[in-house]
C-alpha cells in the first residue's frame, strides 16, 4: 500500500508541472536586401511552443532610417483588427499552432543606407483564452545597396518601357575620348511636378501612386544634342528610361533615370469620409470611435462612408434601424485580406425635447391634485356646516318639544305651554255680544265659526305662573270683538278643559 501512494505522488509530480506548462512564443523579423531603387519588405513571424496556440497579437513597431520610405504595412495570418506603422493588435478565429506571418513592411528604396524595423510583442492569448503579458523583442535590418553606375564611355543605346514591368535595356556601347565624355552632361532635368536627386551619376524619381505618366524635361551644354525627353507612361515598380547626349564630335553618353511607381497601398484602409446623416460627427481618418446624438424619436439613419483607396472594401455604410437600446455601428474598411481599419459610431438617442412635456405634465398633475384636495376640503366643510345647521335646528326642536303636549285646534298646531295661535275671523253683519254666552262650557271648536287664538296657559299649576295675556296679530275688522279659547287644567285631576269666550280685541 505504501508503495502505491509513493508512486501514485511521484506521478503527479511528474503530470503537474506538464499540465500546468503555459504558452510560450518567440519572435523574429526577416528583412531582404536590395540594391536602390528597387522594392523591399520586412517580415515579422511569430513562433508558438510546442504544443501551443496562438490567437490574438498585440505590440508596438519602430521604424528607423533613410535608405527607403514605408509604402504600407499588410497583416498576415491573424487577419482581423488593427494594424498600423507604430502598433498592432491583430486576432482570428482559430488558434495558430505553427510559426506564421505576424505582419509586413512594405518600403520603398530611395538611397544606399539601411532601415531597421524593430517590433515588441507585449500580448497574447494562447489556445486556451489565457492572457499573457510578455515583453518579446526582435528586430531586422533593410540593407539597401548602391547600384552600378552607368559607364563614361559613350554608347548607342535603345530602350523599352514597360507599363506594368521594369523596363530593360539594350546597350552598345562605344568609348570616346575623356573630353568629349565631360561636355556629355545634364545641365537640369525635371520629371513631371516630382523631385529629382542624382546619385552617383544617375538620377532618382518616386511618383505618387497612381500617376500613370510623366513629362521629362533636360537642358545640355551648347552644342550637345539629347533624346527620350518628353512623356514616359509608366508601371508600378521602377521604371527605368534613358536620355541620350550626343555632341559634334560624334561623342555619345546615357544618363539614366529610375522613376519609381509605388504600389497602392494595400494596408491603407482608412476613410476619407465618414458622417451620420442628420447628426453632427466631426470626422478624423485616425480616429476610429465616435459618439453621435439623435432625437428619440428617430427611427433609422442613414451612414456615409468613402474610403482613401477605392480599392478598398467597405461594411456597415448604408442604413442602420435603431433600437430602444444601445446602438453601435461598426464601419470597417479591407482590402482584400491583408487589411482591414474599423471605425465605431455610438448613437445616443436624445430625450432633451420631452423634458418640457414631462414638466408641464408633472405641474398639470400636481395643479389637479392640489384642486382635488381643496374642492374636498369645501366639501367637507359645507358638510359640516350643514349638519351643525341640521344639528342646532335639531336641537331647537327637541326643545320646543320638551315644553310639553301638542294641541290641534281647527287645523292648527299649538304645541308647548304658552304656544299661540292667531287666525282670522271672518267680518260678519251680526255678532252675537250676549255676554250670558261667556259660560264656561267645553265644546268643540266648530270649523263653521272661526276662531283665533289669543293666549293660552294653564290658570291653576302649581309653581308655575301664568304669562302676561296680550293678544299678537289682531287682525283690524270692523267687528270690534273676537272669541278666545282658553285651556284651563284642573290642578286636582290633570284634566284640561277648553273654553271659548268673546271679548273686545284691544283687551
Amino acid at each position: 500500500m505504501k508503495k502505491l501512494v509513493l508512486y501514485v505522488l511521484g506521478l503527479l509530480m511528474v503530470l503537474i508541472p506538464f499540465s500546468a506548462k503555459a504558452t510560450t512564443v518567440s519572435l523574429s523579423v526577416d528583412c531582404k536586401q536590395v540594391t536602390v531603387g528597387q522594392t523591399s519588405s520586412c517580415s515579422v513571424y511569430v513562433t508558438p511552443s510546442s504544443g501551443g496556440g496562438v490567437l490574438t497579437a498585440k505590440g508596438d513597431i519602430t521604424i528607423s532610417g533613410s535608405a527607403a520610405n514605408v509604402t504600407g504595412v499588410s497583416k498576415g495570418s491573424l487577419s482581423n483588427g488593427d494594424l498600423s506603422q507604430t502598433g498592432f493588435a491583430l486576432y482570428t478565429d482559430e488558434a495558430i499552432t505553427t510559426k506564421f506571418k505576424l505582419f509586413t513592411v512594405n518600403f520603398s528604396t530611395v538611397a544606399v543606407g539601411s532601415n531597421t524595423v524593430k517590433v515588441n510583442l507585449t500580448f497574447f492569448t494562447d489556445e486556451e483564452y489565457g492572457d499573457n503579458d510578455v515583453s518579446k523583442s526582435a528586430s531586422g535590418t533593410l540593407t539597401v545597396n548602391p547600384k552600378p553606375t552607368a559607364a563614361t564611355t559613350a554608347s548607342t543605346t535603345r530602350n523599352t518601357v514597360r507599363v506594368t514591368q521594369t523596363a530593360t535595356l539594350a546597350t552598345t556601347q562605344i568609348t570616346v575620348p575623356t573630353t568629349q565624355g565631360n561636355t556629355l552632361k545634364l545641365t537640369s532635368l525635371k520629371v513631371g511636378d516630382f523631385p529629382v536627386e542624382e546619385k552617383d551619376g544617375v538620377y532618382y524619381v518616386t511618383t505618387n501612386p497612381d500617376t500613370e505618366e510623366v513629362e521629362i524635361f533636360a537642358t545640355v551644354p551648347d552644342g550637345v544634342q539629347v533624346t527620350g525627353l518628353g512623356n514616359r507612361k509608366l508601371g508600378v515598380g521602377t521604371n527605368s528610361v534613358n536620355l541620350t547626349l550626343m555632341n559634334g564630335s560624334g561623342g555619345t553618353a546615357i544618363i539614366s533615370i529610375l522613376i519609381t511607381r509605388p504600389e497602392r497601398s494595400n494596408d491603407n484602409t482608412l476613410l476619407k469620409e465618414l458622417d451620420v446623416i442628420d447628426a453632427d460627427l466631426k470626422f478624423d481618418p485616425n480616429t476610429k470611435e465616435y459618439t453621435v446624438t439623435v432625437p428619440h424619436t428617430t427611427k433609422e439613419v442613414y451612414i456615409h462612408a468613402v474610403a482613401e483607396n477605392p480599392d478598398a472594401a467597405i461594411k456597415g455604410n448604408g442604413k442602420y434601424v435603431l433600437s430602444e437600446k444601445e446602438n453601435n455601428v461598426y464601419v470597417t474598411v479591407s482590402f482584400e485580406d491583408k487589411s482591414s481599419t474599423t471605425y465605431t459610431i455610438h448613437i445616443v438617442k436624445e430625450y432633451k425635447g420631452l423634458i418640457p412635456i414631462i414638466s408641464l405634465g408633472i405641474a398639470l398633475l400636481i395643479a389637479i391634485i392640489v384642486a382635488i384636495y381643496f374642492f374636498s376640503k369645501y366639501n367637507n366643510t359645507k358638510k359640516e356646516l350643514k349638519d351643525k345647521a341640521t344639528a342646532t335646528k335639531a336641537n331647537k326642536e327637541r326643545a320646543i318639544e320638551e315644553q310639553g303636549p301638542q294641541l290641534n285646534i281647527n287645523g292648527s298646531s299649538v304645541t308647548g305651554i304658552g304656544a299661540r295661535i292667531v287666525k282670522p275671523q271672518s267680518v260678519e253683519a251680526n255678532i252675537e255680544a250676549d255676554a250670558e254666552k261667556k259660560e264656561d262650557i267645553v265644546n268643540p271648536i266648530k270649523h263653521e265659526e272661526p276662531t283665533r287664538i289669543m293666549e293660552s296657559h294653564p290658570t291653576s299649576v302649581a309653581g308655575m305662573v301664568p304669562p302676561k295675556e296680550e293678544a299678537e296679530n289682531t287682525i283690524k275688522s270692523a267687528s270690534p270683538q273676537v272669541k278666545v279659547v282658553k285651556r284651563v287644567v284642573n290642578p286636582t285631576t290633570g284634566e284640561v278643559r277648553f273654553i271659548t269666550v268673546t271679548q273686545n280685541a284691544d283687551e
